[in-house]
Formats: C-alpha cells, sequence, structure tokens
C-alpha cells in the first residue's frame, strides 16, 4: 500500500506599509486547517505603530528581533508571529472600531468524489482614504501640501460628524433630513470662516495639542448644535462627539 503524502498548500503575500515591509504566510493542511505567519521589518516608530496591527493574542506565537544594518548604524526591528488556525478569522471584530485594518481570512474545504478544493478568502479592505477624505488623499500624495492643512481638517471633521450621526442610529433616532440639514449647516460654517480668513481661528488648537495630528474641536461642535437642541434628543452634542472619537483616532492613524 502507497503512504498518504501530506500535500501543504502555500500562500505568501508581501506588501508594505510607509517603511515596514510585511510578509504574509498561509499554508492548509489537507484537513483544511492552516498555519499563518506574519512577518514585518522596518524601523521602530513604524514596525510597532497602529497602521497595520499584527496579531499577537494568546493563540499567536510571537517574538521580537532587532539587529543592526550592514551599512549604517541604524536599527532594523523585526516582529514574527504566527499560529494554526481553522475555518474563518477576523483579526479586529467591529466593536474594535474603524481604526484597525480589516483583512479577514477564511479557508474552505470541498470534498468532492475525486477530488478536495481548498478555497482561500483573504480581503484587504484598506482605508478607502479616497472615499473619505479626497482632500486628504491629495495632500498625501502632494509632498508639498500639509496633509494638517485646516481646509483638510474640516473634511475629516465632517466625515467624523457623518459617521457619527450615523453610529447613533439606533440609540437616538434622527431623522435623515434633520441629519442633513445638520451637516448643512456645518458645511456653511467652515465656508464661511474660509471666505474670510478665519478658518485658522476657528480650528485653531491650544498650545498643549499636538500641532500634527487632528482633535475634535469640541466647542466648535457644542455651539453649532445649538440651533437644533429643540429637535434634538438631550444631550445629543455631547453623545453625538464621543461617537466621533474613533472615527477622528481612524484619521490620526492614516496621516501618521
Amino acid at each position: 500500500m502507497r503512504n498518504p503524502k501530506i500535500i501543504l498548500i502555500a500562500v505568501s503575500t508581501f506588501f508594505s506599509f510607509q517603511c515596514v515591509e510585511t510578509l504574509i504566510t498561509v499554508r492548509v493542511f489537507p484537513d483544511g486547517r492552516y498555519f499563518m505567519q506574519f512577518r514585518s521589518e522596518g524601523d521602530e516608530k513604524d514596525v510597532f505603530n497602529d497602521d497595520f496591527k499584527l496579531p499577537m493574542s494568546s493563540v499567536w506565537t510571537s517574538d521580537i528581533i532587532q539587529r543592526g544594518k550592514p551599512d549604517s548604524d541604524e536599527t532594523v526591528h523585526i516582529i514574527n508571529t504566527q499560529a494554526v488556525l481553522n475555518g474563518s478569522t477576523t483579526f479586529h471584530p467591529a466593536d474594535e472600531g474603524p481604526a484597525p485594518q480589516r483583512h479577514p481570512i477564511n479557508i474552505i474545504k470541498q470534498d468532492g468524489i475525486f477530488s478536495t478544493v481548498y478555497s482561500l478568502q483573504k480581503i484587504f479592505q484598506g482605508r478607502r482614504i479616497h472615499q473619505k477624505y479626497p482632500l486628504l488623499a491629495h495632500a498625501m500624495a502632494d509632498v508639498g501640501t500639509d496633509s494638517t492643512d485646516k481646509v483638510v481638517e474640516t473634511e475629516i471633521i465632517m466625515y467624523c460628524l457623518k459617521m457619527g450621526m450615523d453610529d447613533l442610529e439606533g440609540v437616538n433616532k434622527v431623522e435623515n433630513l434633520l441629519k442633513e440639514r445638520i451637516l448643512n449647516h456645518f458645511r456653511g460654517v467652515f465656508y464661511k470662516a474660509e471666505e474670510e480668513g478665519n478658518l485658522f481661528g476657528l480650528l485653531a488648537k491650544s498650545p498643549s495639542d499636538n500641532q500634527d495630528t487632528f482633535i475634535l474641536p469640541s466647542e466648535l461642535i457644542r455651539t453649532n448644535f445649538t440651533p437644533f437642541e429643540s429637535v434634538l434628543p438631550p444631550n445629543f452634542d455631547e453623545t453625538c462627539m464621543q461617537a466621533m472619537i474613533p472615527y477622528i483616532n481612524e484619521a490620526n492613524i492614516t496621516v501618521q
């Protein structure tokens, strides 16, 4: 009798985020389980930032390595993390908010009469910068443009405001027409400030704030929700600002 052979189906994907190179390897076992490995290499700041978080929970075996570059005094940081998985793996559930990059994987085994078919589904959703905030995308592509420009900042605020109100749909019911009125009101405020050359003053940060990050302009939002207080649920401005924070965090990770 011929001894059965163990066949491994291997798939590798290489991609780069900023100054980090990441190699993803997937090996599928005959029973449908699969070995998955992430290897990220780059400088310390970019390897350990929140742009693309590597899985390092209890089911993953991880190690961190440092080594010097042969042609310079710089140190290369390497993260290896690996696990044996089965079925669908989400990596970042919805309750983690919009900031993490989603890249779910699913391995499906289908036994037939004459053969077994293995299907690998892996989707990198990306940050969809052009769809969410096109002005920011343009600023990031143009090295001569500041990605924290005040006009770009208004676009970020408008996106976060819309998404924050949308997320409150099941908590505080607000009619779509009223939401559009609120958004148009904020657009008008920003447009008028830009026309009058007062946009910088409108979005000015305090000296203690990091000037390279987006912050939630609390007083601006409270002030411009005031005309709608009588038709909104109580404390809607505060609730909405809490709902906006994950999207502000997402924008800051995007421009890191």
